[in-house]
């Protein structure tokens, strides 16, 4: 085996490489030592490669560039060794010491460890993995720690440094965030075109040129405003993913703690309620076009003779002259019914003698009375999504105990040669399929329990509601593609029935006929 003494002889030159992990070190002590060893031993440091404020854990050894240039130097140049503190420095797991090992004993330089005056790339190979081994349990159990530290603070709500999101700045002076007020206004316009139903993309080429941080905005930066909850006084951890921090991760695995130091923009029902539009877009559960029709009584809208869903078509097309033919119509696909209806029509009736009065009359109703019936109606529907819910939990335990029972099976035919081998093999399909089911039950499951949040946290908030009523039936309709009307039929309407007259009957979620006077700038209606 060979010493140290055989490799830092009198006038040898090599390199220094170092690496630290956080900003709150530093290459300082790494340095002293291993000049004060080379001098020791009459040898030179002629170059110098470092890697600060790196992780060898969360970069591996080709995205390390200081690691990289050394490797690149020691390609094209002679060198006599290279001085590290200790094997840490280069790497955190076994795979890649032995591939910094074998690149260094092909290129025959000798890698030197000056906290223990010992070789690097030389030894037994079973001493080699033991201590790669330690190095990759020490670096784990470092990171645990202070994962658990970080964690610990954000569910006391505690701010201990990291980028603010857009509209806050960090005073280390006054020990406050600070609100900007120009960057605030535009936070709060995001959140109400997201609540009236405009798109990402939408949103973001109708926000001020140069406003986001001197470049103009993007899809993914509305995004990033519309699921952090920052904005509501929540600090978080782990809304990204490791490996892609731009996926968000469920928030059910989120880590949350409220801090009552931020200056909040929004309430914390509305940013919920634009949160779980958001996810029921990403998930397919609800189409990111839902609302951004202009067929606003799709899905609602039912034939009155054979009660089947209208569809809704646009037959409107151009003349070489640039003018409009055509109609866009609903239609029942039932051939025996063939009702055919212009939209606009529909529309216009449905508005002018409907919409517009019951909305009235709804919203002039006392907060009291109506949010009494509508948590009687919210709460009928979390009773049956409950129980839904336990029901697919019975089913889930059901095949479980098939699954174990067919494992039993499978280990009995297992034993028993003269079994065909087929029929093993069937319940190990058999196996397989159940445990698809229980994959797909429990997508269900967490579904529903999110429905469940959303009406405890969002519906059931008469405030939030009225308000985006409000916003809403002071419009004029002109036919225009406006999801905010859209939003409001489906909040207020289950269903409507309409035949070839234009005669129609509703379903509302509440009791819109007997809900009192109405009251409007001091007149009583």
């Amino acid at each position: 085996m060979i010493s140290i003494h055989e490799v830092l002889k009198p006038g040898r030159k090599g390199l220094f490489y170092g690496r630290h992990s956080t900003d709150d070190q530093t290459l300082e002590t790494q340095l002293f030592v291993a000049r004060n060893l080379v001098q020791e031993f009459g040898c030179e440091i002629i170059k110098e490669f470092k890697d600060e404020n790196v992780s060898a854990v969360k970069r591996n050894m080709d995205k390390r560039q200081g690691l990289a240039d050394l490797m690149d130097y020691i390609e094209i140049n002679t060198v006599d060794f290279v001085v590290i503190y200790d094997h840490t420095r280069l790497a955190r797991n076994a795979m890649e010491h032995q591939k910094i090992r074998a690149i260094m004993n092909a290129k025959k330089i000798p890698v030197v460890m000056s906290s223990t005056r010992d070789l690097y790339n030389t030894g037994d190979l079973l001493g080699q993995l033991l201590k790669d081994g330690y190095s990759k349990y020490e670096a784990d159990a470092i990171r645990q720690r202070t994962e658990d530290n970080h964690y610990k603070f954000i569910r006391q709500g505690v701010y201990r440094g990291g980028k603010l999101p857009f509209g806050y700045l960090y005073s280390h002076e006054k020990y406050k965030f600070v609100v900007l007020e120009d960057q605030k206004q535009i936070v709060i316009d995001i959140f109400n075109k997201y609540r009236e139903g405009e798109g990402l993309l939408s949103i973001a080429a109708s926000l001020p040129e140069k406003s986001f941080h001197g470049r103009d905005w993007k899809k993914d930066d509305v995004k990033m405003i519309i699921t952090n909850p920052f904005y509501v006084g929540y600090l978080t951890a782990k809304r990204f993913r490791r490996d892609y921090h731009k996926q968000l991760t469920e928030k059910e695995q989120w880590i949350m703690g409220f801090c009552d130091r931020i200056e909040t923009f929004i309430r914390y029902e509305e940013w919920e309620l634009c949160y779980e539009m958001y996810r029921s877009k990403r998930s397919g559960t609800v189409s990111p076009k839902k609302y951004k029709t202009p067929f606003f009584l799709r899905d609602i809208l039912f034939c009155m003779k054979c009660h089947k869903a209208l569809k809704s078509k646009n037959q409107m097309y151009k003349y070489h002259n640039g003018k409009d033919h055509g109609n866009s119509i609903y239609y029942c696909e039932n051939k025996a019914c063939k009702l055919r209806l212009i939209s606009t029509e529909v529309h216009g009736k449905f508005i002018e003698e409907e919409l517009t009065a019951i909305l009235l009359k709804y919203l002039s109703t006392s907060h009291k009375d109506l949010h009494s019936e509508i948590m009687s109606k919210l709460q009928q529907d979390i009773l049956a999504l409950t129980q839904q819910i336990r029901l697919l939990e019975a089913q889930v335990e059901e095949y479980i105990l098939q699954i174990h029972r067919a494992e039993v099976e499978f280990q009995t035919l297992s034993s028993d040669e003269d079994k065909p081998q087929e029929l093993k093999n069937s319940f190990l399909r058999y196996r397989i399929q159940l445990k698809e089911k229980i994959t797909n039950i429990k997508k269900l499951i967490v579904e529903r329990k999110h429905k469940i949040q959303y009406i405890e946290n969002v519906e059931s908030d008469i405030f939030l509601m009225k308000d985006v009523l409000q916003k809403t039936i002071s419009l004029e309709y002109k036919g225009d593609v406006d999801p905010r009307l859209r939003r409001i039929v489906l909040y207020v309407y289950e269903r409507i029935e309409i035949d070839e007259n234009l005669n129609y009957t509703y379903q509302a979620r509440i009791d819109l006929e007997n809900i009192g006077p109405v009251v409007l700038s001091g007149l009583i209606l």
